[in-house]
């Protein structure tokens, strides 16, 4: 209610003029100076934890409304060589380092890989990431 009476004597007081960020501040702090206690203002930094510095001050189950349950996801384990080989299968890692030695070889860059997908995208409209998002919705 006080900024809603400071805006209005604002407009007022300075027919014309447009509330920005040159007088956005003195109006703000005219109105805290006059409608709210410092001790309420300490408090609301305290208790949300942004000064003092507390995250944990924060009850994270009221920023998602009292009925929704907050689930903690673990992050995937590690995968290593081996695993990773298993997975998708000695076909498919011999494809990789003939693709890296070609790389290699032709001297392909990074950026170049960046541009041949773009050109990809289009030039071949219903390649494979096409696909895939026709497929996924």
């Amino acid at each position: 209610m006080g900024w809603k009476k400071a805006v209005r004597e604002f407009y007022e007081e300075n027919p014309g003029e447009v509330l920005n960020k040159m007088t956005f501040a003195p109006l703000l702090e005219k109105v805290v100076a006059n409608n709210i206690k410092r001790d309420t203002l300490i408090n609301g930094f305290r208790v949300c934890g942004l000064f003092p510095f507390n995250p944990d001050a924060v009850d994270y189950t009221k920023c998602l409304g009292g009925n929704q349950r907050v689930e903690v996801k673990m992050p995937p384990p590690r995968m290593d060589y081996r695993s990773f080989v298993t997975l998708t299968g000695e076909d498919l890692i011999k494809r990789c380092k003939l693709f890296d030695d070609l790389l290699v070889k032709e001297g392909i860059t990074d950026e170049f890989l960046a541009l041949y997908k773009i050109w990809s995208y289009f030039e071949k409209p219903d390649s494979l990431t096409h696909v895939k998002k026709k497929t996924l919705t």
